[in-house]
């Protein structure tokens, strides 16, 4: 399983001004991919208002359509985390060329008490319940439906935020947690 890292995927204390800077209602963050530009699109044309944090967005086809929505370059590993935060709902999207089923945004996400919104698989299933702990989606018509009834109820996500976050931490899936599994498992003689 992918994981988040015990200090850096925390929410932190931000004063006002940096967090309008960041402020969104829907966001993804990320690097474009060939997939992603698209389904994002197709989000926005839905009517979510939708903010994408990253690099390479002028490379998308869809750039045109995008561009108002996007805020160019990387971000610092501190500014992902503000964004994250910042934001009431966050798109996790997969990589398509990986055949992912679930990444590391499937973990940091919920860490930093923000309300993940992923595509529904087998891997997200089994480390969230879907409606409660994460929200799942087929299709970029049923994510824009599921966001824009979200956004109606404000106490619902946070309500899923705190459950996801809870989950989130139950589950384990920490960089402290991975290293020592891998050491335990090195340590059991193991190795070939």
């Amino acid at each position: 399983m992918f994981a988040a890292d015990e200090i850096a995927h925390v929410p932190r204390t931000l004063p006002a001004a940096e967090r309008a800077h960041f402020a969104s209602q829907v966001s993804f963050v990320g690097t474009w991919m060939p997939e992603r530009g698209s389904f994002l699109r197709d989000l926005i044309d839905r009517g979510v208002p939708l903010t994408i944090f990253g690099p390479r967005w002028h490379k998308a086809p869809e750039f045109s359509a995008l561009k108002g929505h996007v805020r160019l370059g990387t971000l610092s590993s501190e500014d992902y985390v503000k964004a994250v935060q910042c934001t009431s709902i966050a798109i996790g999207l997969l990589s398509k060329g990986n055949e992912d089923l679930h990444t590391t945004r499937s973990v940091e996400i919920p860490s930093i008490g923000t309300l993940l919104c992923a595509e529904r698989t087998s891997e997200h299933l089994a480390m969230y319940r879907e409606d409660e702990e994460a929200i799942f989606w087929e299709n970029a018509e049923e994510c824009a439906n599921k966001c824009l009834d979200l956004l109606k109820d404000p106490i619902r996500i946070a309500k899923i935020s705190r459950a996801g976050q809870a989950r989130a931490l139950l589950n384990r899936y920490f960089n402290e947690n991975l290293v020592s599994s891998v050491l335990r498992y090195l340590g059991e003689d193991n190795l070939l």
